[in-house]
């Protein structure tokens, strides 16, 4: 999870951080789609009450 809530604009390349960005060869539509897959899955655990 994200500690800053500006996280969807890093994902889409619209804000950077200070330390810099590292390499993904991903596009802006691949890392939403991964983020967007990881976001149903965690959520799919915690309503599951399935998490350790």
């Amino acid at each position: 999870m994200c500690a800053d809530p500006d996280c969807s604009l890093y994902v889409r390349d619209r804000k950077r951080t200070e330390l810099g960005t590292r390499f993904e060869s991903l596009t802006a539509g691949g890392r939403i789609a991964r983020d967007g897959a990881d976001l149903d899955a965690f959520l799919a655990e915690v309503l599951d009450g399935s998490m350790s």
